[in-house]
């Protein structure tokens, strides 16, 4: 068949299915570039994006799929294709599994890459999860995730959500779990490697509870290499996660993953992997980084210290790794040595750490109050004003995403540095309670009276012994007397 008869009988398609046919009769005669500039290939193009827009589901996925394959082999089609592309899917795909073909499902899925809508993440991860036999569409879903998410923590948590749909009707689900779960941790450890997307000191925990959670529902994995097998890749996916952001590595936190999975081996089973994989190896070797570089800020990390037994593989190994860095790092000083080798801990006083740190307290509570207008404000963003933006202005929405995203890390950073200082807001504006010359000041000069109500809320302080103190007092206004 010419180019001219192919043309002929894309232009004479009746329906999606018969376009398809067309196109990729086109490609496969290696004539789609000779026709790509033709004014018939065009207006079928535009058919095709009519068809993305209005036809049924199963044809709305068919033709998006079909208008990202010409783009992929006709590049000179590439911004026109986008354009169709982002004015046509302005409404959610459905599942992608109904595609029987894995290129269609694969052409599909790259059309992210062009519309970037905000619900991609969720369909994408469906995909991603329930995805059988095509790694190359699991990998370009997972490649659309993470870059359409606002951190990686949200990328596994969107994953998460996914996961959580999963069932297996197999003899050993637990296996099937496993073995899912490595291709997805996989794909997913190599999208993080070339996203450079933030990490949120969160992301440990939010792995390490994925797994958990998940095969506490399916089951464990029996078999021991599939096991085996899913540690290893977890373990390049904790080493590419650190890697993207190495200041993250000092929070122990950060290796959870891999403690979930330890108990799921037996002993000297996990001690010949931590020896003997290459992935276990490469995280070994983060957690000792990590372990000098707060030695060397005098950091005593418990928590990097068990993370150091995990992927040691045993207390012994990872003493020996402790004992070295005492012996051979210079400039640290004796406490931190001591702490090292497992001597027992100097106290400190805890009147004399309260008076140095009670002035940065007073600075946190005023940053309390503020981020909770930011969280608010953030939420009404990305809930209300967010999802208008991107139907009307989709390229305005990217900005718009990246700022609230933006937010939404600062607010976690903040959050743990408040939870660290053990600082919370007690009552709500607008609450009426009685005055409290001690918790409260009134806002104004005026009359004073025993009800109150709260204008700016409270901010204490919990100790370690319990005991709560005032960091901020509430600012009140008077309340009139109710008399019947």
């Amino acid at each position: 068949m010419t180019a001219s008869e192919a043309l002929t009988t894309l232009a004479n398609a009746a329906d999606v299915s018969s376009q398809r046919a067309s196109v990729i009769s086109l490609v496969k005669s290696k004539q789609l570039n000779k026709v790509a500039g033709d004014l018939l290939f065009l207006q079928a193009l535009d058919r095709l994006a009519d068809s993305a827009r209005d036809a049924n589901q199963q044809d709305r996925l068919l033709a998006v799929a079909t208008l990202e394959r010409t783009a992929a082999v006709a590049k000179s089609l590439r911004s026109r294709v986008n354009q169709l592309l982002e004015t046509a899917v302005s409404t959610p795909l459905v599942d992608l599994a109904d595609l029987e073909d894995k290129h269609d499902r694969l052409y599909a899925a790259k059309s992210w890459r062009a519309v970037r809508g905000s619900w991609y993440p969720e369909f994408l991860a469906k995909v991603a999860v329930q995805e059988e036999s095509a790694e190359n569409v699991r990998a370009e879903c997972l490649a659309g995730i993470v870059a359409l998410s606002k951190d990686t923590d949200d990328a596994i948590e969107t994953l998460r959500a996914a996961i959580n749909r999963l069932e297996f009707e197999t003899k050993k689900p637990g296996d099937s779990l496993a073995r899912r779960l490595t291709r997805i941790f996989s794909a997913l450890a190599k999208a993080i490697s070339v996203s450079h997307k933030s990490v949120t000191p969160k992301t440990g925990r939010t792995l390490g509870r994925l797994i958990e959670t998940t095969a506490k529902r399916i089951g464990r994995p029996e078999t021991f290499p599939v096991k085996m097998e899913l540690a290893v890749t977890v373990a390049d996916l904790v080493h590419e996660i650190v890697r993207s952001e190495f200041s993250q590595s000092v929070d122990g936190r950060m290796y959870e993953p891999l403690m979930v999975l330890q108990e799921w081996f037996e002993y000297g089973d996990w001690k010949d992997l931590c020896e003997s994989s290459e992935a276990m190896v490469r995280v070994n070797g983060d957690v000792r980084q990590a372990l000098i570089i707060d030695v060397r800020h005098g950091v005593q990390n418990d928590y990097l210290r068990t993370a150091m037994v995990t992927v040691s593989g045993s207390p012994e190994a990872a003493r020996f790794t402790c004992e070295t860095l005492a012996t051979t790092l210079s400039g640290i000083s004796t406490h931190m040595k001591e702490w090292l080798v497992g001597a027992p801990a100097r106290r400190r006083s805890l009147a004399a750490e309260e008076s140095q740190e009670r002035s940065v307290d007073e600075i946190l509570g005023e940053v309390l109050l503020e981020l909770e207008r930011l969280r608010d404000a953030t939420r009404v963003v990305t809930s209300h004003v967010l999802p208008d933006v991107s139907t009307v202005l989709p390229r305005s929405a990217r900005g718009l995403t990246r700022l609230t995203g933006a937010a939404e890390t600062i607010i976690n950073k903040l959050d743990l540095a408040l939870e660290y200082r053990s600082l919370q807001i007690r009552g709500r504006l607008g609450d009426e309670v009685e005055f409290s010359p001690t918790e409260h000041e009134f806002v104004a000069d005026g009359p004073r009276t025993r009800r109150v109500k709260i204008v700016r809320p409270l901010v204490e302080r919990v100790g370690r012994d319990g005991l709560r103190r005032v960091v901020r007092r509430a600012r009140v206004e008077p309340v009139a007397d109710r008399r019947s």
